[in-house]
């Protein structure tokens, strides 16, 4: 697996005000894996990713396009 930062997914929860764990929590996902995701460590599945676009009031295609066209 290449490994790439995500940085628009940090930049969208910095955007958010909220904490990593916040918005992991509203998200239904463990903050640990959030941050292996940010990391370039993991990937989402892809309603994962939709349901934390959700929560950062954006589209899974915005925050993961780039990252995910690497596949």
């Amino acid at each position: 697996m290449n490994r790439h930062y995500n940085a628009d997914l940090k930049l969208a929860i910095w955007r958010s005000g909220r904490t990593q764990q916040r918005v992991a929590d509203l998200a239904g996902i463990d903050r640990s894996q959030l941050s292996h995701v940010i990391a370039g460590r993991r990937r989402l599945l892809p309603g994962e990713q939709a349901q934390l676009a959700k929560v950062l009031h954006t589209t899974s295609e915005a925050l993961f396009q780039t990252h995910n066209q690497e596949r």
